[in-house]
């Protein structure tokens, strides 16, 4: 479908302009007739259907790898939090999301646990357990992780009930059947003339009212596809095809290894010039089988005075080095998505420290950043509209690989209680423990500091003077 956009760096400087409020206008009719005459190219998703068929559904190490990304993810728990009373929510925002982003679990775990409380807010914790009458929520962060990771876009469809302000339903649009098309004389900039139509016998049609569209960044050559998110896969096209084919090269081997190769007799003298007449091919090939077929005669060596000639006529994927070839791309798909290649049960190099070690650099380099970057969409797009105190995260502490982290936490805390930092209480908030309650402790000293002992002791010697 043509696009059709004015130019957004055109600013009209008359006087008639610089007297509205509503900002530069874009009136370069130049750049208009220019996308009037480019509007029969075709955007950038009509290849994302072949990029997908070629790598995901095709490719078993492309597959492997967004499998393992969008089934880590999905099995993180989510939150529904409320901002406390007092609390300036620009300021938790950012805090958290910066301690989050960086692996700092110590700062990031005790920020969030100082500015929100859980909610009990009923229609938002439905949300996070159906999102929709069709889906689970792990489904559907499988979705919305996956289409990112293989197109670079991602299409956040919200449900609303006539008369109603927040969502009810939400929905992942498939990303290789949209289209974003910018209505007559719209700007990209101008997010209210913008829509977005899914490629079907319908030609369902959504306005950004009802889409949230995140992309990747996308140094796009052409005008109509830097709207659209850049696809890993785009850059990537003849590593995977190198590696499809190495597949398929490896079946061809095996399904074709059954004839090794050409048994004939050898030069002699005589006038049939070396010859075998059928009936001794037939001999020979009948004594051959019998020495050498079957298991017992694995690589056996057979000795014999006849002259005879061996011509090699099968090659296996070892003399091939597909096998080889193979392990090359699988560390270079990895490389694509941050994924370290022992997290597909590579053997190399696959020590415990070393599998311990890429457990840990895969969440914090493949599936948090992605889990954080569809956050963000979800608390932009659809926790808004119920409060900005609201706010919804995914809970890093149940992931194993993370829990070396958690015991640094752990004794961290235990020591500021110890001196005085924080009490008691604060440290079970921290760690998602239950709050020791008034009537368990009438003297409320799970609230209250604890002096540390070096400045008890010189306080209980000045009583004694």
């Amino acid at each position: 479908m043509a696009l059709k956009i004015r130019n957004p760096f055109y600013f009209d400087s008359s006087q008639k302009a610089l007297n509205q409020n509503v900002g530069p206008i874009n009136q370069n009719k130049l750049t208009l007739g220019l996308f009037d005459v480019l509007k029969g190219w075709q955007t950038g998703t009509a290849d994302q259907k072949k990029l997908i068929e070629m790598s995901y559904r095709l490719n078993t190490d492309v597959y492997s790898v967004i499998g393992l990304i969008t089934k880590r993810a999905s099995q993180m728990p989510w939150t529904v939090y409320e901002l406390k009373e007092g609390a300036n929510r620009t300021k938790a925002k950012t805090e958290y999301e910066a301690y989050q982003k960086a692996g700092d679990t110590y700062n990031a775990i005790k920020t969030k646990a100082k500015y929100w409380v859980q909610s009990n807010n009923k229609q938002l914790n439905m949300l996070l357990e159906n999102p929709n009458r069709i889906q689970t929520w792990p489904l559907f962060i499988q979705e919305a992780l996956g289409y990112k990771l293989l197109t670079g876009n991602r299409y956040l469809y919200k449900l609303k009930p006539s008369g109603f302000k927040t969502t009810s339903q939400m929905f992942i649009l498939p990303s290789h059947f949209m289209t974003v098309n910018l209505n007559e004389g719209a700007n990209y900039l101008e997010r209210n003339k913008v829509t977005y139509i899914i490629d079907s016998d319908f030609n369902l049609e959504f306005t950004t009212d009802e889409v949230y569209h995140s992309k990747t960044w996308n140094p796009a050559m052409t005008y109509q596809d830097f709207v659209y998110g850049y696809s890993p896969i785009e850059s990537s096209q003849k590593l995977i095809d190198k590696s499809n084919k190495s597949y398929a090269a490896s079946a061809y081997a095996y399904e074709n290894m059954g004839m090794a190769g050409l048994l004939s007799q050898g030069p002699t003298t005589g006038e049939d010039g070396g010859f075998l007449t059928p009936d001794e091919a037939s001999a020979i090939q009948k004594k051959f089988d019998k020495r050498t077929a079957g298991v017992e005669n694995f690589k056996r060596v057979i000795a014999t005075s006849a002259s005879l000639n061996w011509v090699n006529m099968g090659l296996s994927p070892v003399d091939l080095a597909i096998i080889d070839s193979q392990k090359m791309d699988r560390e270079q798909i990895c490389n694509i998505w941050n994924v370290p290649v022992v997290m597909l049960n590579s053997q190399d190099a696959s020590t415990r420290d070393n599998v311990i070690t890429a457990e840990r650099s895969f969440y914090l380099n493949a599936v948090i950043p992605e889990m954080c970057d569809f956050r963000d969409t979800l608390n932009t797009f659809i926790v808004r509209d119920f409060g900005p105190q609201y706010y919804i995260d995914f809970d890093t502490k149940s992931i194993p690989a993370l829990q070396a982290d958690l015991k640094i936490l752990s004794e961290r805390l235990t020591k500021e209680v110890e001196e005085g930092i924080i009490t008691r209480n604060e440290y079970r908030l921290i760690m998602d423990y239950e709050l020791i309650q008034p009537k368990n402790d009438p003297d409320q000293v799970a609230d209250k500091l604890i002096l540390p002992s070096k400045y008890k002791d010189k306080i209980d010697a000045n009583v004694q003077q």
